[in-house]
């Protein structure tokens, strides 16, 4: 089976107008869910769902409280985890002071084995939609649920890169989808965040 993809064009630095250079974006058939991989899993295996939710869950709390101690995970097979952290725009370091830090991100670096088994992928063009996204309305809807539901909140610029769609196309969506009393708008203006109802 190929992976399908489209080309778009690379964002215009500082809006100088100038044409960018294409980049190749995958064009995912769907999204699959947690309960789906845990049933796949089941059925090939001698374990419940019931074990296999249990057993995931409780992997995340361990990889959880170890990156929580500012531990590196190196999960063998699948790759490695690690936190990275934000702090003030600075040359002077005295002006950094500890309650500056925050949490940024969870950093993942993927498995030499992973990506071995992933080199052989055979791939398909396929025509991008005028609007920007490879998804119809109601599957960027579910996306946007479905990221509501794990992260809780959701902005325009996460929106974008969920459906690898334009602002436009984001902030419709996001529109459409408070009026439909999905979500609510937590913000303002342009700092709009939304969470569900």
């Amino acid at each position: 089976m190929s992976v399908k993809y489209a080309l778009y064009e690379s964002p215009t630095p500082k809006g100088n107008g100038k044409k960018q250079a294409l980049h190749a974006r995958v064009v995912p058939t769907t999204t699959i869910r947690m309960n789906r991989i845990i049933k796949e899993v089941s059925a090939f295996s001698s374990f419940s769902s019931s074990d296999i939710k249990g057993m995931l869950q409780a992997l995340v709390d361990q990889l959880v409280s170890h990156l929580e101690d500012g531990n590196e995970l190196e999960l063998e097979g699948l790759g490695h985890f690690s936190i990275s952290l934000s702090c003030p725009k600075v040359t002077n370091p005295r002006q950094i002071k500890t309650q500056h830090i925050r949490f940024k991100t969870v950093k993942f670096r993927c498995s030499k084995e992973v990506k071995q088994r992933l080199y052989a992928l055979e791939f398909e063009k396929v025509a991008r939609d005028p609007n920007g996204s490879p998804y119809s309305p109601k599957e960027r809807k579910e996306n946007i649920l479905a990221h509501l539901e794990k992260y809780q909140t959701i902005q325009t610029s996460h929106c974008m890169h969920l459906n690898g769609c334009t602002r436009y196309l984001a902030k419709k969506d996001l529109k459409e989808m408070q009026q439909e009393g999905l979500i609510i708008n937590l913000g303002q203006n342009k700092h709009s965040i939304y969470a569900m109802l």
